[in-house]
């Protein structure tokens, strides 16, 4: 199948210059719920609007000897919000299958952390 590669509508080749680029750890408190997952904002991380993100690590790292989880990352259309789900990679504690979403009875553990970089316009 042919991909096609175009510009995103509003930009120019040469808007690079205007990018900033953030390298941050995100640590979970352990309170995630399924329907409002985690938020940042891009005030949090010094920027005026978030277009992307990309992990360091492909899954979320837990403490010693507890299942990490796949990170899930969204940035609204406006770019002053990131929300990040999280998938399992392993059988849940309630018994949520690989690739399901976590839900609320399946909060990860409190100091879960990932690195990643997020780019965006300062």
């Amino acid at each position: 199948m042919p991909v096609t590669v175009t510009r995103p509508a509003g930009r120019r080749a040469d808007d690079v210059r205007a990018l900033r680029i953030r390298f941050r750890t995100l640590t979970f408190s352990g309170n995630y719920t399924q329907a409002t997952k985690e938020v940042v904002t891009a005030q949090s991380v010094s920027l005026k609007r978030i277009l992307a993100v990309i992990p360091c690590d492909l899954l979320v790292k837990a403490p010693a000897g507890v299942t990490g989880v796949f990170p899930v990352f969204d940035v609204s259309a406006d770019g002053r919000t990131l929300t990040i789900g999280m998938i399992e990679d392993a059988a849940g504690a309630a018994g949520t299958p690989f690739g399901q979403a976590k839900t609320d009875a399946e909060a990860y553990i409190a100091s879960s952390k990932i690195d990643v970089l997020i780019v965006g316009e300062g």
